[in-house]
């Protein structure tokens, strides 16, 4: 054989050996095969999928993110749970993510941002895909199935009563809005936590939905349920009309600029002597509380409407995404003038901060009328911004605490960094900092965080449990793993009001006292104290309401005044109905803060709403019940961060 041949042979031998090696690899949609695991792609790269088996595994190109093999099912590699892998389809055209199997049909639901599989057959439902639709994909998911109206929350689908399902439809229907207004044939409708609230008098052949709560048609204007009168329909707008910004409770007509109380669903007028009411509207893109007219700039703050004093409207100019403002003759902070400076020398850093010439400044008062600024001892040329209210210059981290610059102490500059984008912890070859403190006795190497908010961080390390107060990290709860029999691979924050949290062996609650610091638990008698709770199925347990919570036998209380969570005793856990924090049902008794409530009548004891002023009431063949007043809006605040 000639030496063209050899080389020819060469080559098909490298080929040859090269597909027998990429055979290996298979690359199917967000996952990939190597050999005998299975991987899917995440922010940082690919992480293998425990226990998949490779051989058999499949995507589906309905979506990518659905895979399987003989055993199970995956979606954004997670295993799905009691799906049937042999039986399992993902459906299509529906709005939403739906799939099924031999035993139901199913999607998906909110609950603590973890995916939790709701089944349409347990809920009472079997879908009839010839007559199914999805009213709304928002919050709340809306669907129509044959003559029947739906509602989802959480892992629950309700029915919608008193409606007039063939008609039943939004009213525009945004789709970066949380939908709130709905119609039929009959009625216009606001929905409120779990009822269609019917809007009195609203014609619902001129409806327009202006905001997420303000709605108005010929004749008059509504926020939620509620007419809000005084108003001049005609000339009534929205000022953040078909915006997401907030307040989307700042409105005007033709005789003013309002405010919308929201808890007393009245107006408050701002003075218009001062106002073009025509020309008013936003004067930053970018920020939600800077209004302009032809005249002058306002900033709104705490349902006051502040002029910025002696501004020259033609050399008005915004800053950037900052609460700095300038005109040609001075600089502003919010609607106050800075003192003694001019505004052409001023390069804004950040919010809190701006430089003049080779001098840092932040504020150090807020008078009356003016706005004092201090100059700070950093090195100018080199100073900048790391992330998340982290500085640094040539020789020093800063942090920014509550607008000003603080230097962090013995930190080692060469090997600081940002633990990821937005975070509040920082590191360095030595220690672990969380807003700009340093976390004393924690072990670097085996540190993670559990879970990162602005209110609580939760971390670990080789030697406990951490909880990181809002106000400083100085004040640092520790669960000592000495004292507690805690699983720290599996342990997870189930809510932070109460404190309750869970891991693969028990579920435990800690009592507070916000006002008391202790670093250290035990079994004597602390101002914090963890319990773990007996009898609890961890695997299945989870919030369902404020104060209520269940596993898939019973259903428990948190107890305020007991600070324990407490088990309701002879439930009935299929009929089982939660009215608000207080006052529950199902099908054989009443309960009050988690004990049977022997004065109620179980059967009628019911959620009344009033139309006219949105509230409600628990009551029953026999009376009235007392609810706490605070209750509504905490419940409000509560489904806002839940489904959000």
């Amino acid at each position: 054989m000639n030496i063209k041949g050899h080389l020819l042979k060469i080559l098909f031998l490298f080929v040859l050996v090269g597909s027998v090696a990429n055979a290996d690899i298979r690359v199917v949609p967000f996952y990939e095969i190597h050999g005998n695991s299975v991987y899917y792609r995440t922010e940082n790269g690919l992480e293998k999928l425990q226990n998949a088996d490779a051989k058999t595994f499949e995507s589906f190109k309905e979506s990518s993110s659905f895979g399987r093999d003989k055993n199970n099912v995956y979606y954004w590699g997670d295993k799905l749970n009691r799906i049937d892998s042999k039986t399992f389809e993902v459906v299509e055209g529906y709005g939403i993510t739906m799939f099924k199997d031999k035993n139901g049909i199913y999607t998906f639901g909110k609950n603590y941002d973890k995916l939790k599989v709701i089944n349409f057959k347990e809920n009472g439902i079997n879908i009839d895909f010839n007559d199914f639709k999805v009213i709304s994909s928002k919050d709340p998911t809306i669907y129509r199935n044959k003559n029947d109206i739906y509602f989802q929350k959480g892992g629950k689908i309700y029915p919608i009563k008193n409606v007039d399902a063939k008609t039943f439809e939004e009213i525009n229907g945004r789709s970066y809005l949380d939908n709130k207004y709905y119609r039929d044939k009959n009625n216009v409708y606001y929905f409120s936590e779990d009822k269609m609230l019917k809007l009195k008098n609203a014609d619902r052949k001129s409806v327009n939905e202006l905001s997420e709560n303000i709605l108005k048609d010929k004749n008059y204007v509504y926020f939620e349920n509620q007419q809000i009168k005084g108003l001049d329909v005609n000339s009534f707008k929205v000022i953040y009309e078909n915006r997401i910004s907030e307040p989307e409770n700042l409105i005007k007509d033709k005789n003013g600029v309002y405010y919308i109380d929201e808890n007393k669903k009245t107006l408050i007028k701002f003075r218009n002597d001062e106002i073009d009411i025509e020309s008013f509207g936003i004067a930053n893109e970018m920020l939600d509380d800077y209004f302009k007219d032809k005249n002058n700039v306002y900033y709104l703050e705490e349902y006051n409407l502040y002029r910025l004093d002696d501004l020259d409207i033609g050399t008005y100019q915004n800053i950037s995404m900052t609460r700095y403002k300038k005109d040609k003759n001075n600089l502003y902070f919010k609607w106050k003038k800075v003192k003694n400076v001019n505004p052409d020398d001023v390069e804004i850093i950040e919010n809190d901060f701006i430089k003049i010439k080779d001098t840092l400044y932040e504020i150090s008062s807020f008078e009356e009328k003016e706005v004092e600024i201090l100059p700070l001892a950093v090195d100018v040329k080199t100073f900048e911004y790391i992330d998340n209210k982290y500085y640094k210059d040539k020789t020093n981290i800063y942090y920014n605490k509550n607008g000003k610059l603080k230097k962090i102490k013995d930190v080692n500059f060469k090997s600081f960094g940002i633990l990821e984008e937005n975070s509040y912890f920082g590191k360095d070859k030595n220690n672990i900092y969380y807003k700009g403190d340093k976390l004393e006795k924690i072990d670097r190497n085996s540190f993670k965080v559990l879970n990162e908010s602005y209110d609580n961080s939760i971390i670990k390390d080789k030697n406990g449990i951490y909880i990181l107060t809002k106000e400083s990290s100085i004040k640092t709860i520790k669960i000592d793993k000495k004292i507690k029999n805690i699983d720290f691979n599996s342990f997870e924050e189930i809510t932070n009001y109460p404190y309750v949290f869970k891991d693969k062996n028990a579920v435990y609650t800690l009592n507070t006292y916000d006002d008391k610091i202790v670093t250290v638990f035990s079994s004597k008698e602390n101002d914090y104290k963890i319990n773990e709770l007996s009898g609890v199925n961890p695997n299945t347990f989870e919030m369902i309401e404020p104060n209520y919570f269940k596993d898939d036998k019973n259903v428990y209380y948190f107890s305020e005044k007991e600070k324990m969570m407490i088990k309701v005793e002879n439930v009935d856990t299929e009929s089982f109905e939660i009215m608000n924090d207080d006052y529950a049902k199902d099908k054989n008794n009443a309960y009050y803060k988690g004990k049977i409530f022997k004065e109620a009548d179980a059967k009628t004891l019911d959620k009344h709403y009033n139309e006219n002023n949105n509230g409600y009431k628990i009551k029953d063949k026999k009376k009235v019940y007392k609810i706490k007043k605070w209750y509504l809006f905490y419940n409000w605040l509560f489904l806002k961060i839940r489904y959000n």
